[in-house]
């Protein structure tokens, strides 16, 4: 299946307007500061934290995104709500939706 497959073009383009901060401050800024504390003894802890803090700037910024801009509401309709049970020992309907 396709990468994104049942992501609609609103929120498909809210997430690409982010993915080049996603890809420097989520994915190559940690990894690189974490090698470079894996390397550079004297200053690995300020490399660790700075990793764990691009991190959690990149993860901040995909669910605010995720959260505030990219969360278009798709075919939510009460009539479709599921029904308990089956046959003769079934809910009974409610407030007319059945």
């Amino acid at each position: 299946a396709e990468a994104g497959a049942g992501v609609g073009p609103l929120a498909r383009r809210d997430l690409d307007a982010i993915a080049g901060w996603m890809r420097w401050l989520g994915h190559l800024a940690p990894a690189a500061l974490f090698a470079a504390a894996t390397i550079a003894f004297p200053a690995a802890p300020f490399a660790a934290v700075a990793a764990a803090g691009c991190a959690l700037a990149g993860g901040s910024l995909w669910k605010y995104t995720l959260i505030t801009r990219a969360c278009h509401q798709q075919g939510f309709a009460l009539p479709r709500l599921p029904r308990r049970g089956s046959g003769a020992r079934a809910a009974p309907a409610r407030f007319g939706l059945a």
